[in-house]
């Protein structure tokens, strides 16, 4: 097999396995790349937003990578401000299920279109995120759902990761709360599971494993052909 020059973009996903004092102690999908031959510059940026990871990735020089992986993260951290201002997630009216849902939606498919623009050729990973159906000519789907492939039973109903804090707003209906406390539950699943051994908040080295070898199968093993 060939090696290739390899890009990662992301959040703190992206980085690999950390451990409960806010250090990464296992590269992930980047060292695993590494043992295979290929040569992995990774501008993934713990805490990073939607935008900032687009950013980043714009100011690379993108000629120089055969293959580009995106980490996708939680679409809330595009409306909060770095995860204090609460209020700004309640800012819909009204706010229940389907304006969450379809705030998510349009944040996530305003990141794809951004980064199609950049004409080059591009594989997604479903992080903090799945990741929904996209019509782009240069993006493309890798991973729908990192989750959903380490944990298919646990995370088979999981969607995306909410920033809340300790605050809710008042005038909820039920059918919100009950599908925001599911997907709470969900979310706490997974922290227990052996692939998010470590900190709790970040998929480790077993789970990167995974990932790894998911995409050199899907993806390197095309790329290479």
């Amino acid at each position: 097999m060939n090696t290739f020059n390899i890009l990662i973009a992301g959040d703190s996903w992206g980085r690999g396995e950390w451990n409960k004092n806010i250090k990464v102690v296992h590269q992930g999908l980047e060292k695993y790349l590494q043992h295979a031959g290929h040569t992995v510059t990774n501008v993934s940026k713990p805490g990073g937003t939607l935008e900032e990871i687009y950013d980043i990735i714009k100011s690379q020089d993108l000629s120089l990578y055969d293959i580009v992986f995106v980490f996708v993260t939680d679409t809330n951290r595009s409306i909060t401000e770095k995860y204090t201002q609460q209020e700004n997630f309640f800012k819909l009216d009204p706010f229940c299920r389907e304006t969450i849902i379809q705030r998510h939606n349009t944040v996530l498919t305003n990141f794809f279109n951004d980064l199609d623009k950049l004409d080059k050729e591009m594989y997604l990973l479903g992080g903090l995120s799945n990741i929904i159906d996209i019509k782009c000519k240069n993006v493309k789907v890798a991973i729908p759902s990192i989750l959903r492939l380490i944990l298919p039973e646990i995370a088979k109903n999981y969607e995306f990761f909410f920033h809340l804090g300790n605050r809710y707003h008042s005038n909820m209906d039920r059918d919100t709360i009950n599908w925001m406390w599911k997907q709470n539950k969900i979310w706490e699943s997974v922290q227990k599971s052996k692939y998010f051994q470590g900190d709790g908040w970040h998929p480790n080295r077993k789970a990167h494993k995974i990932i790894y070898k998911y995409l050199e199968e899907n993806v390197i093993k095309k790329v290479d052909n």
